[in-house]
C-alpha cells in the first residue's frame, strides 16, 4: 500500500486571477526557484464578493496551487514580481465588483418598473 505524502507537501490553492498569462509568468517564476506549481482553471465567480441571483463578473479564473510548506517562498518570488497579496491578481480588485454589481441591480429594477408601468397603463 503506497504512502501518502505529507501534508505540507501537498498543493493548496495560492492566488487566483482573471489573467492567464499573469498566471503562467507566476508558475514559470516558481518553477525556476524549484518550487512546485500547478496552474487549474476554478469557478470565476469567486473573484465577485457581490451577492446577486444574476450571473455577473467572470465565469472562469486561473487558479495557482503551490506545496503548503512552499508558501512563504512562493509569496517572496511572486511579491519580487509585483504581487502584494492583497489583490486576487492581475489588478483585479473586489470593491469594483460589488458597485458594478450594485449598479446592475438598479439598472434592472429600473426596467422592471418602467415595464410594470407600461403594462398597467395599457
Amino acid at each position: 500500500m503506497a504512502s501518502m505524502p505529507a501534508a505540507s507537501s501537498e498543493l493548496v490553492p495560492f492566488a487566483l486571477t482573471l489573467d492567464d498569462e499573469a498566471a503562467e509568468r507566476w508558475a514559470a517564476a516558481l518553477e525556476r526557484e524549484g518550487i512546485e506549481a500547478e496552474l487549474r482553471i476554478e469557478d470565476g465567480r469567486a473573484l465577485n464578493s457581490g451577492s446577486s441571483v444574476f450571473p455577473t463578473g467572470p465565469i472562469f479564473a486561473t487558479a495557482l496551487y503551490v506545496p503548503a510548506s512552499q508558501r512563504e517562498r512562493a509569496a517572496a518570488v511572486l511579491i519580487d514580481l509585483g504581487w502584494d497579496g492583497r489583490q486576487l491578481g492581475a489588478g483585479h480588485r473586489r470593491g469594483l465588483g460589488d458597485r458594478r454589481t450594485a449598479l446592475m441591480g438598479a439598472v434592472l429594477m429600473a426596467l422592471l418598473v418602467a415595464a410594470i408601468a407600461l403594462l398597467r397603463g395599457r
